[in-house]
């Protein structure tokens, strides 16, 4: 595990199967930073195909030797290769390039679910003149309406993050 990755990995298989859950079913779906594979399992129960992209070439392989059939790993970095066509998209965002993922998300105009730091979800919904509304804001949400579902503790991942995470829809 590499931190400087931002590396912290989902390990609450019930917020797992629900993010899957929100997926509907049948379609093929992105994930990036799928890291030891607990949503992309959850996610290759329902889509007809997941791309997991991921970045370290150790967890990436790792994946590849474990995953369903439906799973095909992409090893690279998620804002530098090309994403195949898809329907839907589903992500434990690393933090770390979550702002420029979502402006990558937000051009391609998928629907979505994803996990993000609660304080970028917050970013994401906010008002038009609140603090924390911005640049993001107004580029997510001119495709998409926001809503936060979920508020999770640093310990439903390993190691904890620093701060509190969120599930979102796009």
């Amino acid at each position: 595990m590499r931190r400087r990755l931002g590396q912290h990995f989902l390990r609450d298989i019930r917020v797992a199967e629900y993010m899957a859950g929100l997926v509907p079913a049948g379609l093929d779906v992105i994930e990036v930073g799928p890291g030891r594979g607990v949503l992309t399992a959850e996610l290759a129960k329902r889509a007809r195909i997941v791309y997991a992209i991921e970045l370290d070439k150790a967890l990436a392989d790792a994946l590849a030797s474990t995953a369903p059939p439906n799973v095909k790993v992409i090893w690279g970095d998620a804002l530098e290769v090309e994403w195949p066509s898809a329907d839907y998209f589903a992500s434990n965002i690393p933090y770390y390039i979550s702002s420029p993922l979502l402006l990558k998300l937000a051009e391609r105009r998928l629907p979505a679910v994803v996990m993000l730091q609660r304080e970028v979800a917050e970013r994401l919904a906010a008002e038009p003149g609140g603090a924390e509304y911005g640049r993001l804001t107004v580029a997510v949400r001119c495709n998409y309406d926001v809503e936060i579902l979920r508020v999770l503790p640093p310990q439903a991942f390993t190691p904890p993050p620093k701060v509190y995470s969120a599930v979102v829809k796009l």
